[in-house]
């Protein structure tokens, strides 16, 4: 529709065209939420307090279908702008990237006070040294022909970082697993070609607890 008509004006301008189209609330909110806006200089509570407001407030459901529903209340209340780690979160939430910084990159002062050496740098280190890692957890794999071998991908803000987690040590940290953050004691090991570290220990950031981000689990 864009390509057809134009660049949006505004927010209102762009939920104008979409009457008719087969565009959901959810997904209008869904785009303030991620910063599909952020360039129309609107900042995303108000837009979205406007959006809510009227959707809801109205009994919008799954379509827009009245011209009624479009335009932002004018007596909108002030609303404090989102912080970095604010936007950032939101943007996880729904599309698990974000076009500003890596969730890590918040947690990388204290991190770094629990010598946790980045991804960058510690897939560099020599076979057999042993290595802090840490990050977001975005995979986990547990292959039935692996013998209860459990394969992690963590992730920072320089790329990524492979664990190998044997039975006995995922039997031992198996709640702590679950973080979305984890801080992990290792082994630098190299086969086949793939680097990896072999966990040796495990634990959540302390803090990173409630950061909203879902990993991809493999059986």
């Amino acid at each position: 529709e864009r390509e057809r008509a134009g660049a949006y004006r505004s927010f209102d301008d762009f939920v104008e065209r979409l009457r008719g189209q087969p565009v959901g609330a959810r997904a209008v909110r869904n785009l303030v939420m991620v910063g599909a806006f952020d360039g129309l200089g609107t900042p995303r509570r108000e837009l979205l307090w406007g959006w809510q407001e009227r959707a809801h407030g109205r009994g919008l459901r799954r379509k827009l279908d009245s011209q009624s529903e479009l335009a932002l209340p004018a007596d909108a209340p002030a609303l404090p702008s989102l912080t970095e780690l604010e936007r950032t979160r939101l943007e996880y939430r729904i599309s698990e990237v974000s076009t500003g910084k890596h969730l890590v990159a918040f947690w990388r002062p204290r991190l770094a006070s629990l010598a946790v050496t980045p991804s960058k740098d510690a897939m560099r280190l020599p076979t057999g040294m042993q290595v802090r890692v840490g990050g977001l957890v975005i995979t986990r794999q547990a292959p039935g022909t692996a013998k209860r071998i459990r394969f992690f991908t963590l992730e920072d803000e320089f790329g990524q970082v492979n664990l190998t987690i044997y039975p006995d040590v995922y039997q031992r940290f198996r709640r702590e697993c679950a973080a979305p953050v984890l801080v992990v004691d290792g082994v630098v090991q190299r086969q086949d070609g793939v680097w990896s570290v072999l966990a040796q220990r495990i634990e959540p950031l302390v803090g990173a607890s409630k950061e909203h981000s879902r990993s991809h689990d493999y059986k």
